[in-house]
């Protein structure tokens, strides 16, 4: 992996990872029960929207799953 796409990848982690402490911050956030049920979590910290007759999206993110059987065990490293 060249150094500049590993720079890259680490933005993207550090953005993805703000994302979700801003979610996890504000009072109405998403509820504890349902984070205990997740198998994984998807983060895209920006998706760029695009239309013209046909429309379509692209983003670059960040996906955490648990871990162990049936995705039952603590939260894997972000991929």
């Amino acid at each position: 992996m060249r150094a500049d796409d590993k720079s890259k990848d680490m933005d993207r982690l550090d953005s993805a990872g703000q994302v979700v402490k801003e979610i996890l911050d504000i009072p109405d956030d998403i509820p504890q029960s349902l984070l205990d049920k997740a198998d994984c979590v998807i983060v895209l910290p920006s998706v760029l929207k695009a239309a013209f007759i046909i429309g379509g999206s692209y983003g670059r993110g960040a996906m955490t799953c648990r871990s162990g059987d049936d995705f039952q065990g603590p939260w894997a490293h972000p991929r």
